[in-house]
């Protein structure tokens, strides 16, 4: 299973019976055929590298019976994972959307980390999403979508998704 960290940012407007996403739509030019001109209530992505890892114990390259390399072992506390997945989600925002305001109350959010797994697809069943939700307010909500200066090669447009709760 790869694990997949992923913001999402959102604003209550509790007047008018709404939760606010940001959201935005992909690219039609990226590589992935499967997520192209797709609406996204988040941003996120995979660990790449093990930079990404923050690990108090890393095994590198174990070794089978015959000598092959297997891979590396991370022996990794909840603290870890959630220092990982904090990490690998700044660097997400920061990469698709620019170094908006924001990035920095991510991390205010590390233990309201939710996992979920959806096995509908090949894609799906190797994945396990550990989304970050994000509560903004409305001003932080306008700003980000004023000033967010987002990769044009994977984002063609940005904005607010309401849904009522009422």
């Amino acid at each position: 299973i790869q694990v997949s960290p992923y913001v999402v940012f959102y604003y209550v407007d509790f007047g008018g019976g709404k939760v606010n996403f940001f959201s935005y739509t992909r690219a039609n030019t990226i590589t992935e055929e499967r997520l192209k001109d797709k609406i996204s209530l988040g941003v996120g992505g995979h660990i790449d590298s093990v930079s990404d890892i923050v690990c108090d114990d890393i095994t590198i390259t174990p070794l089978d019976a015959e000598g092959t390399a297997v891979s590396d072992v991370y022996n990794m506390s909840a603290a870890n994972l959630k220092d990982t997945i904090i990490r690998v989600a700044k660097r997400e925002v920061a990469e698709e959307l620019g170094n908006i305001a924001v990035i920095e109350k991510i991390e205010a959010y590390k233990e309201s980390i939710i996992v979920f797994n959806i096995e509908d697809n090949d894609v799906d069943k190797v994945h396990a999403c550990y989304m970050v939700p994000v509560q903004l307010t409305l001003e932080e909500m306008q700003a980000m979508i004023a000033n967010t200066e987002f990769n044009k090669e994977e984002v063609a447009s940005i904005s607010v998704l309401p849904l009522n709760f009422r």
